[in-house]
């Protein structure tokens, strides 16, 4: 047990009136601030980033010390109404706190892959997604032996630039544009365009693999801890179907590694890829497993 983690006391007060075993709810709620702590690091996050979710977690613990169960304290004179308002604010707080871990992430990745939040991005279950993506592909390619059939031709010493870089480029007037010096005094493409262009090349070719490896897959059904998961190929998507309403532990869990509730499903659920997996196996699993006594 985590007793000697900087949040310990914070967490198991946040479960004291909620639960008959406050120390195993506070050993899982540091075991999830370390792992988001050492995420962060990974992802090269800020201090300041680091500070502001610890802030929001201790904001959620102390937002939970105020919830209670009347299964915990006794129903003589439980305060129903309170309760509820305090049940209410845990919500809001915590959702702000996942929030926030999922706005992190995504500019992380958004700086990283910029390819992905373009305006003309491809979702991977879209059904047209490989022919999209191979068409984007087929253009990226184009543009990056154009810019540097161009730049040849301006390293050239040969006369006639404007008429022949206007048989690539289609006009005379982006022939001329290109001759024209940036405000570094360049003329041509400038390299790190091509840079660009190359890294989203290969971004995008990494994604037609992952499409065409997806396209293989098959519908199944298995057990995670005891809890009915469908691999489901049509959908794109991994969903958790769980006997009833799941304790509020294990909704957090699945909102913290990204799953939704689906009404239409009537499942939890996210995107079928390599994250959703990774998250299946390390995370959710092994917590199902120890939240519900399952060896």
């Amino acid at each position: 047990m985590q007793t000697n983690h900087k949040h310990y006391e914070a967490a198991r007060r946040a479960h004291y009136w909620t639960s008959f075993s406050p120390d195993k709810r506070a050993e899982s709620e540091c075991k999830f601030f370390d792992e988001i702590i050492a995420e962060f690091e990974a992802l090269g996050v800020s201090e300041e980033g680091k500070a502001k979710f610890e802030r929001l977690f201790l904001l959620s613990m102390s937002a939970k010390s105020r919830c209670a169960s009347a299964m915990v304290t006794g129903s003589a004179k439980f305060p129903v109404e309170k309760n509820r308002r305090a049940n209410e604010r845990e919500r809001k707080v915590g959702d702000e706190l996942l929030a926030y871990i999922e706005r992190v992430r995504k500019a992380i990745d958004k700086q990283n892959n910029p390819e992905k939040y373009a305006s003309d991005a491809i979702r991977l279950d879209d059904e047209n997604a490989l022919d999209k993506l191979r068409e984007k592909l087929a253009k990226l390619q184009k543009a990056q032996e154009q810019m540097k059939a161009c730049n040849a031709i301006i390293r050239d010493k040969k006369e006639m630039k404007v008429e022949r870089l206007a048989e690539i480029l289609g006009t005379k007037e982006r022939a001329e544009a290109l001759l024209v010096p940036d405000f570094c005094k360049r003329i041509g493409f400038a390299s790190y365009a091509l840079t660009n262009n190359n890294a989203t090349i290969k971004a995008t070719a990494a994604r037609i693999v992952q499409l065409e490896k997806a396209a293989t897959r098959q519908t199944r059904e298995i057990k995670v801890a005891g809890v009915k998961v469908i691999e489901n190929a049509e959908e794109s998507r991994i969903q958790f179907f769980f006997d009833g309403k799941p304790a509020r532990e294990i909704i957090d869990l699945m909102k913290r590694h990204g799953f939704k509730w689906s009404p239409r499903q009537l499942c939890w659920q996210r995107l079928w890829n390599g994250n959703a997996v990774f998250s299946v196996t390390h995370y959710i699993a092994p917590a199902l497993k120890q939240i519900q006594g399952v060896a």
